[in-house]
C-alpha cells in the first residue's frame, strides 16, 4: 500500500483534476534508506533508474489495484542528485495522468526549495514515461518475448570469468561507486555481447526486500552487469522502452545481459535487454530497449545541484557600461583624398564639417531632410553635390546611391542631433523617423548597392557620461548601431556622441575630424565631454554590502505593472504580492485574453492581494493617464514590462515594424515618467534587454528600444526622480528561452550563455532596488570566451573581460596559406588539429583532444544542423565547396582529414584517393549515402522529403542500431551541376541503379518522408515489374492525392519557388526568415542572394552555389510530385506512418477534416492487400527529429 512504501509515500487529494499524485520525502541518511547512499555516480549519491521504476510500479499497483503492472517508454531527462546534509530531505512528486483504459503516463519530479523564505520553490522533471496492466500489451508491437532459462548455453556463450572485486574495481575507476548494498554481483562470465551474473542480495537490502515491488539495489544488480561488456566511460541509463515484473526475487538470483546492438568501440548510445531469473530458473523481471548514454562530470550536474550551490551566484553576472577617458587623438601629417557623404543636421555643425573636408581634399555631398527627393543646389563651393530626401522613404536613399555612384570613404549621419526643445509623444516619434529611421533606410540602400563605405553614427548628448541631462531622443539610434555592427560589419559602424555643451560648433567639429581622419584604435563607442576623449566599457558590477536606500513595499499603496499578463509581469506580481503588496494593476494591451491567464490573476487574488486589470496601451497617453486615475490606492511604485517582438534582420526590416516595436518602449515610457514625474514614487523600474549592451541579431528594432529605457533610468535620475533600468539576459523559466528545447538549451551553453531562474532574478531585483544606481545588466555567462569567439574581432567594449576569456578571434587567412608557410612534415598534423577544433567548436566541447582520430563524429552527438554547421566552418576556412554528405562520407575525423588531406589540399599523395574523388573518370552519378552500411541485417533504403537532403535521415539511422545498414538516397543535383529530374519514373530509374549497386537482388526494405514516401512507391512498383521482391515498403506523412493548389507549382516563377523553399527552411529549422514583400519583382540572383542573406541571419550558412543547387531541386522535385499519379496498384501490403499532429499551416497535407474522411490519405486504395497504419507523435517535420524519432524507429524496428 502507498502509505508504508519507502519511496512513494502518501497518495495527495487533489480537487478538480483526474491526475494521481503521490508524494513522498526521502534521505539517503535514513536507516531504512541508507542503501541509497551507496549508489554514486561521479562521487554523488544520485537516485537509481531503478528507485524511479520501482515507484512508478508501485503507483501503478496502487492505482489498478490489480497485477501484472509493466512500465512503457521511460525517459530519463535528468538525474535526481540526493541531498548531502543529513538534515536535508528530497521532496519527490509522481504524477499519474490517464491516457486511456488502464494506461497512464506517468511524470516524477523533484522539488528545488527557493533560496529565500519568501521566494516559491521549484520542481523539476527527471523522468517520464506510461504505466499500463501488462494485458494491454504495447501499442502498435508486440510485448517483448522473455529469454528461455538455459544456464549451461549461457555459461559455455560467456566463458571469460571475472570476479566481483575486479567488475567492481573497473566501474569506480569508471566513477561508479557502488556501495556494500549495491554489490550484489558475486562472479560474472562474458562473452561476444553478453553477459552472465550470479547475483547474492546484500543482507540490508534483504530484510526490506518485502517493502517492495523490486527493490531497487536488485534489480540495479541485475542490470549493472552490462558495465562488463561496454566500452570505456561512464555509461548511465536514458531510456527504457518496457519493464515487466513477473515474481518475487529469492536471495540469490541470475541475470543474462545481451547487447542488442553489437557496438563496440567508442560509442555514445547502447541498447540493452536484461533477463532476471530466481535460483529455481523462474523470470523475475524483463527489461528491454534500455539504452545507455556514455556521461560526464557535467551531465550530473542537475538544475536542483546547481540551484542550490548558485543561490546568490547571479551577483557575480552583473554588469555596468562605464564611460573611461582615453588618450586624445594626434594628427598625423596627410591623408588619402576622397568621396564623403554627410547626412547635415540643421544646426550648422555637417556644412561646417564638409568645409573642414575640402580644406583637406575631400569632395563632400551633403543630404537634408525633407518631404520629397530633390537635387538641391548649393551657393557654397566645398559642397560638391546637396541633395534633400524623405527620411521615412526607402526608396529615395536607393534613388540617392543610383545617381551617385561614387567610391564613398565615409558616411557620417548627423541627422540624430536635431533636438527638439521639450520631448513629448508625437515629438519623440518625429525623432525617432528623422534618426533611426533614416538610419535603417541608409544601411539598406548601402547593402543593395553593395557598398562599404566607414559610418558614423553621430549623436550629442544621448550617453550617460558625466550627470548632465540627457538627450533621451537620440538614444534608439545608439542601440541602432550596435545592430548595425553585427549585421554589417563591413560598415565598421562607430557611433560617436558629442558634447551636448560645447559652445561653438567649431568644437564639434574638430573633434569630428580628428575622429573622421586621424582615429587610429579600434574604439567604436565613443563620446566627449568638456574636451575629453571617452570611450565605453563593460566590467563587471558590485553590489554594496550595505544598502543604500530601503525600499518598503507598502500594503497601503498600489503598485503598476505594465505588461501585466506577460511572463514576466506575472511574475513580477507574485514577486511583488511575496514582499507585501496587497493592491496590484496589471495594464495590458489585450486584457484577460485565455484561461492560462485567467487563472494565473486568479491565483493571485486567492492569496489576498487586489488585483486590478486594465486594458491599456501604454503608448497612448490618454490610456496612461486613465490607467493611473483606476489606481485604488495611492501609487508607490512602476515596474514597466511591457513590449512586443517582430523580429528579422535589418535587411528585412520596415521602419513600420520599427515603430510597432519601439511604441510600448518609448512612448510608453515617456508616458509613464511625463504623467508620474510629479508623484512620491518609491520605484520605477524598467525591464531592458541585455541586447541593447552586447547586441543581437534580427533584433535591432528590439535593441533600439531598448536602449531609450536605459536612457530614461539615467534621465529620472538627473531630475532626482527614482528610477532602475535593468537589461536582463535570457530567463529560463519564462519569454522565449522557456520554450527551447533542451538540444537548443544546449546549444546556448555551448556559447557560454545561461539562464536566469524566477526565485534568484526577483531576489536579485530586490537587491537592486536597494542600491544607489541607474543601470545594471544582468547576463548570466558561463564562460565569456566562448561568447567572444563569435566575433571575427572582439570588440573593445568587452576589454575588462577579454583577460579573463582569453579570447582569441579567428584568423582571416586561409588554412592553405597558413600550411604552406610550415613544413611538409608537420601540415598534415596542424590539418588535424585545425579539424579537430572546428568538429568541438561546433559540439560546444571544450577539450577538442577528447575527440579521438577513430571515432564517428554522429556517435559524439552531432546532429543534422551540426554537420551543415561544420561543413560550412571547413568550407570557408579551406576556400572551397565541399559535399553535402561530407560526413557521412567520411564519418570519422581520420577519415575527414584524409579526403581533405588528399582530395582538397593535396597535403598528401600516400593515401589512395577514395571513391567519391573528383578524378572520378565515371560519368555516372550515384545518390547513394552510406550513413550506416555496417551490420548484419538486409539493407534498409531510405529517401528524404523535397529538398533531397539525408541529413534528415540521419536520426532515423542512429536509432535503428548498429545491426542494420541504413542507406540514405539524396537527390541528384545536389553535389554536382546536373539538371535535376522533373519526373517521379526518371528519379527513381535514377535510385534504383544506386540501390542495385550495394544490393542487385531482392528482399528490399524501402521508406521514404514526405516527397520520398511518393518517390519509394515508385522504386517498389518498378523494382516489382523487375520480378524484384519488395520486403517492406513504409510510407511517412504524404497523401496520395495532390491538392489542386499544389499542382500550381508548375506554373509559379522562380520568386513563388524561393518563397516556398523558405517556408520549408522555416518549419524545418523552426525559425523565421525574413524576405521583403518586394521579392517577386527582383531578378534570380537577387532573390537567391537575399535568401543567402535570410539564412545567414539566423545562423545557417549556405555557400552560394549549394543554395542555388538546393533551389533547383526543391523545383524539380516539386514539379514532380504535382505531376505524379501512381499508375498501378501495389500487390504488397503498405505501411503507413502518419504524424499525430495536424497543423493547418501545413496545406501540403489533408486537415483534420479530410483526415478524418479517410485517415489512411488514400494509400489503401493503391494496395491490394491490408494497410498497416501507424501514427507518430509530432507534426510532418517534428516526427523525424527527437524525441519522436524514436517512436518511429520502433516501429520500423517491428515492422
Amino acid at each position: 500500500p502507498s502509505d508504508t512504501h519507502p519511496l512513494l509515500g502518501q497518495q495527495l487529494s487533489l480537487a478538480g483534476t483526474q491526475d494521481i499524485r503521490f508524494q513522498s520525502q526521502i534521505s539517503q541518511h535514513w536507516h531504512n534508506l541508507s542503501y541509497l547512499s551507496d549508489h554514486r555516480i561521479f562521487d554523488r549519491a544520485i537516485l537509481p533508474l531503478t528507485a524511479y521504476l520501482e515507484i512508478a510500479l508501485a503507483a501503478g499497483e496502487t492505482t489498478f489495484r490489480s497485477n501484472p503492472i509493466a512500465l512503457k517508454d521511460v525517459f530519463i531527462e535528468q538525474p535526481l542528485v540526493l541531498s548531502a546534509g543529513e538534515e536535508e530531505l528530497d521532496t519527490i512528486q509522481l504524477v499519474l495522468t490517464p491516457e486511456g483504459t488502464d494506461v497512464y503516463s506517468f511524470q516524477l519530479f523533484s522539488l528545488i526549495p527557493a533560496p529565500e523564505k519568501h521566494q516559491k520553490p521549484t520542481w523539476i522533471r527527471h523522468a517520464f514515461g506510461e504505466v499500463l496492466l501488462s494485458k494491454k500489451g504495447i501499442k502498435n508491437k508486440a510485448e517483448p518475448q522473455p529469454t528461455q532459462f538455459h544456464l549451461a548455453a549461457w555459461q559455455e556463450q560467456c566463458s571469460e570469468a571475472i570476479s566481483a572485486e575486479a567488475f567492481y574495481e573497473k566501474r569506480r575507476l569508471q566513477h561508479i561507486d557502488f556501495g556494500p548494498n549495491f554489490q550484489g554481483v558475486e562472479q560474472l562470465w562474458k562473452g561476444d555481447g553478453a553477459v552472465l551474473g550470479q547475483i547474492r542480495v546484500p543482507e540490508v537490502v534483504w530484510q526490506e526486500i518485502d517493502n517492495y515491488k523490486l527493490h531497487p539495489a536488485v534489480l540495479d544488480a541485475g542490470l549493472h552487469i552490462m558495465g562488463s561488456i561496454l566500452p570505456e566511460g561512464t555509461y548511465l541509463p536514458v531510456i527504457l522502452e518496457h519493464l515487466r515484473v513477473y515474481g518475487r526475487p529469492t536471495r540469490y538470483l541470475w541475470s543474462y545481459a545481451t547487447l542488442q546492438q553489437g557496438r563496440t568501440n567508442q560509442s555514445e548510445t547502447l541498447n540493452a535487454q536484461v533477463n532476471l531469473f530466481d535460483d529455481q530458473g523462474n523470470l523475475v523481471a524483463l527489461v528491454s530497449g534500455l539504452s545507455l548514454r556514455c556521461a560526464n562530470q557535467t551531465s550530473i550536474d542537475s538544475p536542483t545541484e546547481t540551484l542550490r550551490e548558485r543561490k546568490s551566484d547571479l551577483e557575480n553576472h552583473l554588469y555596468e557600461v562605464v564611460w573611461e577617458p582615453t588618450e586624445a587623438i594626434s594628427r598625423p601629417q596627410g591623408s588619402e583624398p576622397g568621396y564623403w557623404l554627410i547626412f547635415a543636421d540643421r544646426n550648422g555643425i555637417g556644412e561646417t564639417l564638409a568645409q573642414h573636408l575640402f580644406q583637406q581634399g575631400y569632395q563632400c555631398t551633403l543630404i537634408v531632410p525633407g518631404s520629397s527627393y530633390q537635387q538641391l543646389t548649393s551657393k557654397q563651393d566645398f559642397i560638391t553635390g546637396y541633395y534633400q530626401i524623405n527620411p521615412a522613404a526607402p526608396e529615395q536613399f536607393q534613388q540617392l546611391f543610383e545617381d551617385n555612384p561614387l567610391p564613398w570613404q565615409g558616411v557620417v549621419h548627423l541627422w540624430g542631433i536635431e533636438a527638439i526643445s521639450e520631448a513629448s509623444t508625437v515629438g519623440l516619434e518625429q525623432s525617432q523617423l528623422l534618426g533611426s529611421g533614416s538610419a535603417l533606410h541608409l544601411v539598406q540602400a548601402l547593402s543593395d548597392a553593395k557598398l562599404s563605405p566607414r559610418l558614423w553614427l553621430v549623436t550629442q548628448g544621448s550617453r550617460p557620461i558625466d550627470s548632465a541631462s540627457l538627450q533621451v531622443q537620440q538614444a534608439p539610434l545608439w542601440g541602432l548601431g550596435q545592430a548595425i555592427s553585427l549585421e554589417y560589419p563591413e560598415l565598421r559602424c562607430m557611433r560617436l556622441d558629442l558634447d551636448p555643451s560645447a559652445a561653438e560648433t567649431a568644437s564639434s567639429v574638430e573633434v569630428l575630424l580628428d575622429e573622421l581622419l586621424f582615429s587610429e584604435d579600434s574604439e567604436d563607442q565613443i563620446g566627449y565631454r568638456q574636451g575629453v576623449r571617452y570611450v565605453a566599457k563593460l566590467r563587471q558590477f558590485t553590489t554594496q554590502s550595505t544598502a543604500s536606500r530601503e525600499i518598503l513595499i507598502s500594503q497601503d499603496g498600489s503598485y503598476l505593472i505594465t505588461g501585466g499578463l506577460g511572463g514576466l509581469g506575472i511574475k513580477a506580481a507574485q514577486w511583488l504580492m511575496e514582499q507585501g503588496a496587497k493592491h496590484i494593476v496589471l495594464a495590458s494591451r489585450r486584457g484577460v485574453s485565455t484561461p492560462e491567464v485567467q487563472e494565473e490573476v486568479r491565483q493571485l487574488e486567492q492569496k489576498g492581494t487586489e488585483v486590478l486589470v486594465v486594458r491599456a496601451d501604454v503608448a497612448q497617453q490618454e490610456d496612461v493617464a486613465h490607467l493611473l486615475a483606476t489606481c485604488p490606492q495611492p501609487l508607490r511604485g512602476i515596474i514597466h514590462a511591457a513590449g512586443v517582438l517582430d523580429d528579422g534582420v535589418l535587411q528585412q526590416q520596415s521602419w513600420e515594424r520599427f515603430e510597432k516595436v519601439m511604441a510600448p518602449k518609448v512612448a510608453g515610457s515617456w508616458n509613464l515618467h511625463h504623467l508620474t514625474k510629479d508623484l512620491p514614487l518609491d520605484f520605477f523600474i524598467c525591464f531592458s534587454s541585455a541586447a541593447s549592451i552586447t547586441g543581437m541579431v534580427g533584433q535591432g528594432n528590439y535593441i533600439a528600444a531598448n536602449t531609450f529605457l536605459d536612457a530614461i533610468a539615467h534621465y529620472r535620475r538627473t531630475l532626482n526622480l527614482p528610477a532602475l533600468c535593468v537589461n536582463w539576459g535570457a530567463w529560463g523559466q519564462v519569454g522565449m528561452a522557456a520554450k527551447l528545447s533542451s538540444e537548443q538549451q544546449l546549444r546556448l551553453a555551448a556559447q557560454g550563455i545561461d539562464f536566469i531562474t524566477y526565485p534568484e532574478g526577483f531576489q536579485l531585483l530586490g537587491q537592486l532596488m536597494a542600491q544607489d544606481v541607474s543601470q545594471v545588466t544582468v547576463l548570466p555567462m558561463t564562460d565569456w570566451s566562448q561568447w567572444m569567439n563569435g566575433f571575427q574581432q572582439v570588440p573593445t567594449l568587452y576589454e575588462y573581460l577579454m583577460s579573463d576569456a582569453s579570447a582569441k578571434p579567428e584568423s582571416n587567412q586561409s588554412l592553405e596559406l597558413q600550411l604552406e608557410r610550415i613544413p611538409e612534415s608537420a601540415r598534415r598534423d596542424a590539418l588535424t588539429c585545425h579539424v579537430r577544433e572546428l568538429v568541438a567548436k561546433t559540439l560546444g566541447l571544450k577539450e577538442p583532444k577528447t575527440i579521438e582520430l577513430a571515432q564517428r563524429l554522429f556517435d559524439l552527438g552531432l546532429d543534422s544542423l551540426m554537420a551543415i554547421e561544420l561543413r560550412s566552418y571547413l568550407q570557408r576556412s579551406l576556400g572551397c565547396n565541399l559535399r553535402s554528405t561530407l560526413l557521412f562520407d567520411y564519418p570519422t575525423l581520420e577519415a575527414l582529414v584524409d579526403y581533405l588531406a588528399v582530395e582538397v589540399l593535396n597535403l598528401d599523395n600516400s593515401i589512395p584517393a577514395s571513391p567519391n574523388s573528383k578524378n572520378s573518370k565515371s560519368n555516372y552519378c550515384s545518390t547513394l549515402v552510406k550513413m550506416q552500411p555496417h551490420g548484419s541485417k538486409p539493407p534498409f533504403f531510405c529517401l528524404p522529403g523535397v529538398l533531397g537532403n539525408v541529413f534528415e535521415l540521419e536520426p532515423l539511422a542512429r536509432y535503428l542500431g548498429n545491426e542494420q545498414p541504413f542507406y540514405g538516397l539524396r537527390s541528384l543535383g545536389l553535389d554536382e551541376d546536373i539538371e535535376p529530374y522533373t519526373k517521379m519514373a526518371d528519379i527513381a530509374a535514377h535510385h534504383i541503379k544506386s540501390i542495385q549497386e550495394i544490393q542487385p537482388n531482392g528482399p528490399y526494405f524501402l521508406a521514404g518522408h514526405s516527397f520520398g514516401g511518393k518517390v519509394a512507391f515508385e522504386i517498389a512498383n518498378q523494382l516489382r515489374h523487375q520480378g524484384r521482391n519488395i520486403a517492406l515498403l513504409a510510407i511517412m506523412d504524404i497523401p496520395v492525392p495532390v491538392a489542386e493548389h499544389e499542382k500550381d507549382v508548375l506554373y509559379w516563377d522562380n520568386g513563388k519557388y524561393i518563397r516556398g523553399l523558405a517556408s520549408m527552411f522555416e518549419r524545418s529549422f523552426e525559425q523565421t526568415l525574413d524576405l521583403p514583400s518586394t521579392l517577386d519583382s527582383l531578378s534570380w540572383e537577387q532573390q537567391i542572394n537575399l535568401l543567402l542573406l535570410a539564412l545567414k541571419k539566423v545562423g545557417k550558412v549556405f555557400s552560394e552555389i549549394e543554395l542555388r543547387r538546393l533551389f533547383l531541386v526543391y523545383k524539380a522535385n516539386m514539379q514532380a510530385m504535382a505531376q505524379y499519379v501512381p499508375q498501378k496498384v501495389y500487390p504488397n501490403p503498405i505501411t503507413l506512418l502518419r504524424a499525430s499532429e495536424i497543423h493547418p499551416e501545413d496545406d501540403f497535407l489533408p486537415d483534420k477534416k479530410m483526415t478524418q474522411k479517410d485517415p489512411n490519405w488514400g494509400w489503401s486504395q493503391l494496395s491490394s492487400q491490408s494497410l498497416s497504419f501507424h501514427t507518430v507523435p509530432g507534426n510532418h517535420f517534428t516526427m523525424m527529429k527527437e524525441p519522436h524519432i524514436q517512436r518511429l524507429a520502433q516501429i520500423l524496428k517491428y515492422c
